[in-house]
């Protein structure tokens, strides 16, 4: 399946290649939970931390971050900070840079999952910073369309759950749409409505005009609205629709339906969280490339990599299963002493399963 133009892959494909891959993010030894008005709660990694866990020293400071607080200089956040200086418990948060796109080449495989053990909890979002950083949705202290590594109110758990829903999303649909054994027809019929069904909806459940005579014998016209108008009888009747716009369609038409949708949100995220950059070389020239404005633009480079690269996915080796596995596939790379390019690398991970129970079994049962 042709799924770009040969020019937009092999930009991708270089742009998103080993020698510019160098684009960092930072995580925290340290995150603040803090609570939204509307009770939702968000994380942030403040410039310091304490650290010390002696009991008198913390006692110390807590005696001394009540007494600041009660005066009229200082706020909450300054108080504790005062106070951990002068209990001489005051410690940098220091950030930790990794690369993501070097570091975590499955790290979209793993966010777009998320969602599929049911709705993304607090607790979920939490082991997710502490372990990658936050999102990089708050853009109110980075520069032009930055997103802040420290996080805000942006990074709270119902955007972090939309953000994951979404990429799983894209995910579904790209395993559909290349799926080994022919696009998979349920999980697109699921994920998309064919675009007549709401034409056809919306003119079967159109108001209906009737012509009468009232008592007085004059002649009017009463618009009723059609009991096809009420769910559930709606629902039901775009359900019809569906299924039958799904069925006069070709196994391509709908691969391609797929791919489309694909596209629109991937390219939708990287306009938004990436942009263009120009990459120093080992020979003193530059190389124009893609570079990502948050750990959510570096995920969506992952995809947008998978979906350029026009060789064979890693998927599920258990028959009739096409999840993918891995985002990593095997890439030439370049010696560093005879400077020639040698032959792919095997993928960091030797994941043959998806880890489904039932995958484990008929996998089992194949051999």
């Amino acid at each position: 399946m042709k799924k770009r133009s040969k020019d937009v892959e092999n930009a991708l494909d270089e742009a998103i290649s080993e020698q510019l891959r160098m684009g960092e993010w930072r995580r925290f030894a340290y995150y603040q939970r803090r609570e939204l008005d509307n009770g939702d709660a968000y994380f942030f990694a403040p410039p310091w931390q304490l650290g010390e866990s002696d009991p008198k020293m913390l006692k110390l400071y807590e005696a001394v971050r009540q007494s600041l607080e009660n005066d009229d200089i200082h706020d909450a956040d300054s108080a504790s900070e005062t106070a951990a200086r002068h209990a001489g418990i005051w410690r940098e948060n220091e950030p930790q840079p990794y690369k993501p796109l070097v570091d975590e080449p499955d790290l979209f495989l793993k966010f777009a999952r998320l969602v599929e053990a049911g709705p993304i909890t607090e607790n979920e979002m939490r082991e997710w910073v502490n372990s990658y950083g936050v999102l990089g949705l708050d853009k109110s202290t980075g520069g032009v369309g930055m997103g802040s590594p420290r996080g805000g109110p942006g990074e709270n758990v119902l955007n972090f759950g939309e953000r994951a829903g979404e990429a799983n999303t894209v995910l579904r649909l790209y395993e559909a749409a290349t799926s080994p054994y022919g696009p998979d027809v349920e999980t697109i019929k699921k994920y998309i409505t064919m675009r007549e069904v709401p034409h056809y909806q919306s003119w079967l459940a159109r108001p209906k005009a009737i012509e009468t005579v009232t008592d007085e014998g004059n002649e009017v016209t009463i618009v009723e609205q059609s009991p096809l108008a009420k769910p559930p009888v709606l629902d039901l009747i775009g359900e019809s629709l569906q299924e039958i716009a799904v069925k006069q369609r070709s196994s391509h038409n709908l691969e391609q339906i797929a791919m489309d949708a694909v596209k629109q949100i991937v390219n939708e995220r990287l306009t938004a969280e990436c942009s263009q950059g120009v990459y120093p070389q080992e020979d003193d020239t530059y190389r124009q490339g893609w570079r990502f404005k948050s750990l959510l633009g570096a995920m969506y480079l992952q995809i947008a990599s998978l979906i350029s690269y026009t060789g064979k996915t890693r998927v599920c080796r258990a028959p009739g299963c096409f999840r993918i596995i891995s985002l990593e596939k095997p890439e030439p790379r370049m010696d560093q002493q005879s400077g020639m390019m040698i032959s792919p690398r095997k993928p960091r991970s030797d994941k043959i399963l998806c880890g489904r129970e039932a995958c484990e079994k008929r996998y089992e049962r194949s051999k």
